[in-house]
């Protein structure tokens, strides 16, 4: 629809006895608006910005009316879209955190199982962890304690027989 000084001029709304044109609408101000307005017993959602003259007056309105029902069918749409997308990004990160989450404490895991292996006295399992971070750094010192546990009870097995024979 198009307006001027608040008269409707010209519209694409279904015209019947009681049509639009020529009647004053409810729209005023200069800033963009948006309405639902019945027309022939039928909702339809209107949206309408100002059209300012070389003085930047308003002197009318263009407007835009589509069906109600046709506007919440597009907007539910779009909303499921929205939503399909956030979840989709949601389950995504739950993924990574995960995988994350697992590529992390893999090696704290390993390094309590070497542990418990060197208190039960299993010094021939190797702790084969290769980091570059702190976990790396207790990986090795621990590697190092199985050798030097297991070196020093090689050397106390030595003496025992030697000293048995």
């Amino acid at each position: 629809s198009i307006t001027l000084n608040d008269v409707i001029v010209s519209t694409n709304m279904p015209i019947q006895q009681n049509g639009a044109l020529g009647k004053r609408t409810t729209v005023a101000g200069d800033v963009p608006k948006t309405s639902t307005e019945i027309f022939n017993n039928e909702a339809y959602k209107s949206a309408y910005v100002p059209i300012k003259d070389s003085s930047n007056q308003v002197i009318g309105r263009v407007g835009v009316q589509v069906k109600q029902s046709w506007f919440n069918a597009v907007l539910n749409k779009v909303l499921l879209i929205i939503v399909l997308i956030v979840l989709v990004f949601i389950l995504g990160a739950i993924g990574v955190a995960i995988y994350a989450a697992q590529k992390l404490t893999k090696p704290i895991m390993e390094l309590t199982e070497a542990s418990n292996n060197i208190s039960l006295g299993k010094l021939d399992e190797s702790i084969q962890i290769k980091s570059d971070d702190e976990i790396g750094q207790l990986a090795e010192a621990l590697e190092r304690m199985r050798i030097s546990l297991k070196q020093a009870l090689d050397r106390l097995r030595s003496r025992r027989a030697q000293q048995n024979n």
